[in-house]
């Protein structure tokens, strides 16, 4: 039951980063998913386990990557007690 809960909370915080990514722009999406792949050789759902992979590639968009951890922290507040989703905003945070 826990590997089933840990799947559901790593994808619930994949969708989150997927709606963040789109809402700022596709060329942000792209550039994000890309530098995951080439640079970390993972993809957004290895995000919630290795965020710190997203929070670097964030703090190299500047403004867009503020927006993108707003709308993170905004969306993953309520299930902020779930699994690892702690753990994600607080790097999310830094």
């Amino acid at each position: 039951m826990h590997k089933d809960n840990d799947e559901i909370h790593r994808v619930l915080v994949s969708l989150a980063i997927e709606k963040a990514l789109l809402d700022v722009g596709k060329l942000i999406y792209e550039n994000v998913t890309d530098t995951l792949r080439k640079k970390y050789h993972c993809s957004i759902k290895d995000c919630y386990d290795n965020p710190q992979y997203l929070r670097q590639i964030l703090d190299t968009l500047d403004k867009a990557g503020n927006v993108i951890t707003v709308s993170l922290k905004k969306d993953l507040d309520g299930f902020r007690n779930l699994g690892k989703i702690e753990e994600f905003l607080l790097v999310m945070s830094r």
